[in-house]
């Protein structure tokens, strides 16, 4: 499924249909990307040999770790709407969710493609693969219950030199995941939204989910910020984009030789 370039700007519009919601969520790198074969320790630990080989012949990329670039990436945090006005609890991302998916949300963009631009309609055409990704909680912010999603991802050099050089120059290090929500609620009250083109009816909280939903409203006497969470994830792709990066949660880590994603 293709998420339209109109909602793939700065932040990540959403699209919204009555049944499923294709969103979006624009991170930024964190750390240089390098090359594999320069720095197999990275990757040493994760278990792609057991199926990059034939994750190769769906995406029609490279069955051998040697010919990537991989970059480190936030994918999204829990708890923490972006601009747009869709959040994530973090109950969310780590329900386990029915098939398909089969396996706790967080976990279900290792195996994800990497596309250019959410230009997603043809998985043959994809950059690479996300080789992994982790739930770890953000330090220094929000007394320890906020949790962001990292991903390990893995561009095929071969296949797009001049995208995966860019990368590696650091032209380009943001980077922003694609998912489906099956139901959006409102963050203050609870109450389930309506699809496009009809108005949100069950509170007045949320204006419509054609619109941004990011506001403070009073609640029983309390301010609280108005806007749409996402419910029942299924991770679809993980997009290399142009855009500035949301830096809601960024560190300083590095990835140097001597590292792995753990």
């Amino acid at each position: 499924m293709k998420i339209p370039k109109a909602f793939t700007n700065l932040y990540g519009k959403h699209a919204v249909r009555a049944d499923q919601a294709p969103v979006t969520e624009v991170m930024k790198s964190e750390g240089p990307a390098v090359e594999v074969e320069q720095h197999m320790d990275a990757v040493a630990n994760l278990d792609y040999a057991t199926w990059l080989p034939f994750a190769a012949k769906t995406y029609n990329i490279s069955p051998h770790i040697e010919d990537y670039v991989i970059v480190t990436t936030p994918i999204c945090p829990s708890g923490l709407p972006n601009r747009n006005g869709i959040g994530f609890p973090l109950s969310e991302l780590t329900r386990y969710m029915p098939p398909p998916v089969g396996r706790q949300a967080y976990k279900a963009w290792a195996g994800t493609p990497m596309h250019l631009e959410h230009d997603n309609e043809d998985h043959t055409k994809a950059y690479g693969v996300v080789l992994d990704s982790m739930l770890t909680q953000i330090k220094g912010y929000g007394g320890g219950k906020y949790w962001k999603v990292m991903g390990l991802a893995a561009i095929d050099k071969n296949k797009y030199p001049d995208i995966a050089q860019e990368i590696l120059d650091g032209t380009i290090d943001t980077y922003s995941m694609g998912a489906l929500s099956d139901v959006l609620t409102c963050s203050v009250c609870g109450a389930t939204a309506y699809g496009p083109k009809k108005k949100y009816q069950n509170c007045r909280h949320i204006s419509s989910t054609d619109e941004v939903n990011f506001h403070v409203v009073n609640y029983n006497g309390r301010a609280l910020l108005a806007y749409l969470n996402a419910h029942l994830l299924s991770p679809i792709e993980l997009s290399i984009v142009r855009d500035p990066a949301w830096v809601v949660a960024n560190s300083d880590m590095i990835l140097t030789p001597s590292e792995s994603f753990e």
